[in-house]
């Protein structure tokens, strides 16, 4: 019997065991070892491939012949991509005609939407899609309905709200809600006119991104946030801004002047920012922003969780947070305005959060990871249909209405 067995002969079978598992190992060993390397091979293969695409467009451009380059590139993928939705077509109506039960079919039909886009779904995998209560989710995509955003601002007057992409008309609006901002001079400003004074923001009047920002700390101690640089003297300052120019990274010498909000009571360290993404009173993602002495970024979920969304990943730090007042005040601010979607940057401060800027279509909106890119598409779905349920209830929007109609 085995409770009968000494330990030596205990041993010696555990021994005979693992000898019988050996031929088993080494195959699964072998298996990962020619997956890794097939791996290895289709990621040298795509490279290359991509690099003969370079190499084509290249002499293309130099022979001046970049359009058919372009239409043939385009035509390839075409004829590549109908093979594929093709074949998973295929897979539908094979499963679709067969006798599976519903839940089979359920989970054949998610995979198969997971591989097409929105413009390869018919109505026949609609419809019976739905039968089985497959959802959609999978075609959620903030980045589709920011380019559809941007189409339809082309095709009318159908986005009110990019009134508020002028800084002092999102001022304006704040002020009507009552909403702490900074300070801001109306007159603009060309650089020789800019007041010689600490605690300012000096920015170019339509800029993008942080180029040509400056923090006046001190007349001696002139931040240049794109740069990265400090710079300790007035002329120094304006040689700089000097440099914008004429590099083309500030359009126009116009200037605006703003007061500069601290971090700390001590006024040494200029506030970081928190960006709430925002589809209408719903934030969802929030983005926190350390600039000195270097630019790191810090992201959080509407439940206060550290998440990663494939953007500044490399670039990363543990934040200070955010807390219910400030989650409360950016859903306040994007409820009364008539938008499924904006950003609402604010800066914070010692005593809360002071308003920013309006931000109506955020840069580098590719480079969200693929459940990031979902869950903010789903929200923009979502937003949408409860701004014209409320608009379809006689919702005003007030506050709204008023500044746009005395600026516009």
């Amino acid at each position: 019997m085995e409770s009968s067995k000494t330990s030596s002969e205990k041993e010696n079978d555990n021994l005979q065991k693992l000898d019988g598992y050996k031929d088993v190992l080494l195959e699964i060993k072998n298996i990962i070892k020619s997956f890794e390397e097939k791996n290895a091979s289709i990621d040298v293969k795509k490279e290359s491939q991509l690099n003969v695409l370079r190499g084509k467009i290249n002499s293309a451009i130099e022979d001046d012949r970049l359009l058919n380059c372009l239409d043939e590139i385009i035509k390839d993928r075409k004829n590549k991509d109908k093979l594929y939705v093709n074949a998973l077509k295929h897979a539908y109506d094979k499963i679709n005609k067969s006798n599976k039960n519903a839940e089979e079919k359920r989970k054949v039909f998610t995979k198969i939407l997971t591989g097409l886009k929105l413009d390869e779904i018919g109505e026949p995998f609609t419809r019976n899609a739905q039968r089985v209560k497959v959802s959609f989710e999978s075609q959620d995509s903030f980045r589709a309905n920011m380019v559809r955003y941007t189409r339809k601002r082309q095709l009318g007057n159908y986005s009110p709200e990019w009134f508020l992409d002028k800084k002092s008309n999102g001022f304006a609006f704040i002020d009507e809600l009552g909403v702490e901002r900074p300070w801001a001079s109306n007159k603009e400003y060309k650089l020789t006119e800019i007041p010689m004074k600490k605690g300012i923001v000096v920015k170019p009047t339509n800029g993008s991104g942080s180029n040509g920002v400056y923090l006046v700390i001190d007349l001696d101690n002139i931040r240049d946030v794109k740069r990265k640089k400090v710079l300790t003297s007035w002329d120094a300052f304006k040689e700089s801004m000097k440099e914008d120019i004429s590099s083309g990274k500030v359009k126009r010498d116009v200037w605006n002047v703003e007061e500069l909000i601290f971090e700390d009571e001590d006024q040494t360290e200029p506030s970081r920012d928190l960006k709430f993404f925002c589809f209408y009173g719903q934030p969802a993602l929030i983005l926190e922003v350390c600039r000195y002495p270097e630019t790191r970024y810090c992201w959080w979920d509407i439940n206060g969780n550290n998440i990663l969304t494939g953007k500044y990943e490399d670039r990363l730090f543990q934040g200070q947070g955010i807390n219910d007042e400030m989650i409360n005040l950016a859903s306040f601010v994007s409820s009364e305005i008539p938008s499924a979607f904006l950003r609402i940057d604010f800066l914070k401060t010692p005593n809360g959060m002071k308003f920013g800027e309006f931000t109506l279509r955020p840069g580098l909106f590719e480079q969200f990871n693929k459940k990031t890119d979902r869950l903010l598409g789903t929200h923009y779905l979502d937003a949408e249909g409860r701004l014209v349920a409320d608009l379809l209830s006689g919702k005003e929007f007030r506050a709204f209405s008023k500044i746009k109609s005395t600026l516009t």
